[in-house]
């Protein structure tokens, strides 16, 4: 998917064709998705940022995969990917995060 949105509006396919299924892999235990938007006034719906964050710990807490998007910032989605670093090998508590 990361190729095919290519702008606002637009896509890589071509005339006539279209994406015809997603195979999404089954989620390891422990695994969980966020999405905040950043809406700078409630009377417009336009975002100024995006970000959604997926993250999998281990029985201890300690985070051992993490994805971290950021939409609305760009004409498609930029993966961010020294932020993911910045959580894995992390145990995700309220001192940790801090410390981010």
């Amino acid at each position: 998917m990361d190729s095919i949105c290519t702008a606002p509006g637009r896509t890589s396919l071509g005339p006539g064709e279209f994406v015809v299924e997603f195979h999404l892999p089954k989620r390891p235990p422990r695994s969980a998705d966020a999405y905040l938007r950043f809406i700078p006034r409630t009377e417009m719906d336009i975002a100024v940022v995006g970000v959604g964050v997926s993250v999998t710990l281990d029985a201890s807490g300690v985070c051992t995969d993490a994805r971290v998007v950021l939409g609305a910032v760009a004409p498609t989605a930029i993966l961010v990917a020294d932020a993911a670093a910045a959580l894995i090998g992390r145990k995700l508590d309220e001192a940790a995060l801090d410390a981010l």
